[in-house]
């Protein structure tokens, strides 16, 4: 129901439509996300009443498509209406059910004592914390604390709370496993093969079936700081896989060893994700990688990662059903890139990227947003509303490379401020055999919309 709701508001007939929802994974023991976009609403610059169990809790303002509401009891049923701050006659209802309450597991206290100054290794802590966490359980790193880290692997039904510092070490061999050269398999530059671990890790691929979820209802969440090991640490992990005759599938734009970097935080194969309210900095190659995977929310972060080779912010790679909102970016390469896979083997597996819906995200810092050129897979009902693009160095770019195969169609921007908007093919990146047909490019749309005069 929950996903048919979305689909009737977000992408019934190839538009925007209207509806009250959920942000997919946002249901927690004391809050979730409401998401809302009427249209009609939007253009005459009404008010959107919120309503919880009969009394009115807020009015938000006609640019805001969201509340995070917060203060719920755990395992109770809420009802929440929307109207228009000048139409009452009109309304939409959800109900909500809240998860039970778990216990909260604070790493730096018994049985776990991770070292909160930073000063040693504390992978084995934070990794036991999470394994010994029951679904709806909290791995806490408290305010004030530096907890310092490798590789961890999160786990079904857990929340991981970041109000201190969860800080990545700078050795790459903390990102590698103990079975055979160490890497794991993921994806990089539309191709999968093995790569360095992220910091944090969620789910992995089955080759014999890559719709399989192998995690889910997963939180990333805090008001702290998760911090990588930057440049530094990316340049070190792809010196150890340099030698091009050796690692050749490492080799990317003459460059050997930058494709074995793998991601920051990497979600495989997951459903039902929430990443909210920590910054994230410093990553060691793209920060935050969602493949094979759907309903997932990303909402109230900001993404750093200025300086950094490949500093990619979000990347929905071949995954459905995402929400991305109320977020900035300052990044090193393109704020958001959305991918499907690079041919051959992209159009072999075909698995479009689609359903994803960004809104009141400001982007004011590298190159903006990108739909492909990585996109053999398909893209498909790309929606940005109310967003921020300038600063950048492309704005909004829709880019396919003519051996791609594939497609794109319908990718729509409305009510945003922009740098520019360029829908063109490129060169760069096109190792591999071409598709036997050109990429269709179709639907794609820019409607009031202001341009940004530096």
């Amino acid at each position: 129901m929950q996903r048919e709701r979305i689909q009737e508001a977000l992408f019934g007939e190839r538009s925007l439509g209207t509806g009250l929802f959920c942000a997919p994974g946002t249901v927690s023991s004391h809050g979730v996300v409401l998401v809302f976009y009427v249209p009609e609403w939007r253009d005459k610059g009404w008010g959107t009443v919120v309503i919880k169990d009969g009394q009115v809790i807020t009015v938000v303002e006609a640019q805001k498509h969201h509340l995070v509401v917060e203060g719920l009891l755990p395992d109770r049923d809420y009802h929440f209406t929307i109207r228009a701050e000048y139409q009452p006659s009109r309304q939409y209802t959800i109900t909500v059910h809240t998860k039970e309450e778990g216990r909260i597991l604070d790493v730096t206290g018994a049985p776990y004592a991770a070292d909160g100054t930073g000063g040693r290794m504390s992978t084995e802590a934070l990794q036991r914390a999470i394994w010994d966490a029951r679904p709806g359980d909290t791995v806490l790193i408290p305010e004030g604390a530096v907890v310092l880290s490798g590789a961890l692997d999160l786990k079904s039904g857990v929340t991981l709370q970041v109000d201190g510092v969860l800080q990545g070490s700078s050795c790459p061999e903390d990102y590698l496993t103990e079975v055979g050269n160490g890497l794991v398999r993921s994806r990089y530059e539309g191709w999968e093969m093995d790569n360095y671990r992220g910091l944090l890790n969620a789910g992995h691929i089955i080759q014999e079936d890559r719709s399989a979820i192998t995690c889910r209802d997963v939180r990333i969440c805090g008001k702290g700081t998760i911090r990588g090991g930057g440049d530094e640490l990316g340049t070190a992990m792809r010196e150890r896989f340099a030698d091009p005759v050796r690692y050749p599938q490492y080799v990317s734009d003459g460059i050997a060893g930058r494709r074995v970097r793998g991601s920051f935080i990497r979600l495989v194969q997951c459903s039902d994700v929430e990443i909210t309210g920590v910054q994230v900095e410093a990553p060691h190659c793209w920060t935050i990688q969602l493949l094979y995977s759907q309903d997932i929310s990303t909402h109230g972060i900001r993404i750093v990662s200025r300086g950094v080779d490949n500093g990619d912010g979000w990347d929905p790679d071949s995954s459905s059903w995402l929400l991305l909102f109320d977020t900035s970016f300052n990044t090193g390469d393109d704020c958001v890139a959305i991918k499907s896979g690079k041919n051959p083997e992209g159009d072999r597996l075909g698995i479009p990227a689609k359903d994803i819906w960004i809104f009141e995200v400001r982007m004011r810092g590298g190159h903006g947003m990108a739909v492909g050129s990585e996109m053999s897979g398909g893209v498909e009902n790309v929606y940005l509303t109310d967003c921020e693009i300038w600063g950048t160095d492309y704005g909004l770019e829709v880019k396919v490379q003519k051996g791609r195969g594939g497609y794109i169609r319908n990718v729509r921007a409305e009510h945003c401020l922009l740098d520019q908007f360029l829908v063109h093919s490129v060169e760069y990146n096109a190792d591999g055999e071409a598709a036997p047909g050109l990429s269709p490019v179709e639907e794609v749309s820019v409607s009031d919309c202001r341009f940004y005069q530096a």
